[in-house]
């Protein structure tokens, strides 16, 4: 089973749900790395111990986002050539959690709990 980045995903053994991220070399073959929900790290997971249930599809808002609001902003919101992108399971995920920056949100709760409440 090969699982792509950005893929939602249910833990058979323990129904934990989760979102498929960039290895940093830390997995072994028959893992795959998962940030489960309500947590930022990722933790290899067996492969034969998840249900694939589909692509995650987050859809940045600048606004909900946290965009021009600079600590408040989600260290995961990029401007890509097709506008606003997230991140935080992508191939920059790395990347940005370890870059200095005025965003510092790192949130856990998993899309869309993960914006910022419209006041």
């Amino acid at each position: 089973m090969s699982l792509q980045l950005q893929t939602r995903v249910r833990n058979k053994k323990t129904g934990e749900l989760g979102t498929v991220s960039p290895d940093m070399g830390c997995c072994g073959p028959e893992e795959v790395p998962v940030v489960y929900d309500e947590t930022t790290a990722f933790l290899g997971t067996y492969h034969n111990d998840l249900d694939d249930l589909g692509p995650e599809n987050a859809k940045p808002d600048l606004v909900r986002c946290g965009a021009g609001q600079g600590d408040k902003c989600c260290i995961f919101l990029v401007i890509g050539s097709v506008g606003p992108e997230c991140q935080r399971y992508g191939l920059l995920r790395h990347a940005l959690i370890f870059k200095k920056m005025n965003a510092k949100r790192h949130p856990a709760a998993p899309f869309p709990k993960c914006f910022l409440l419209r006041s």
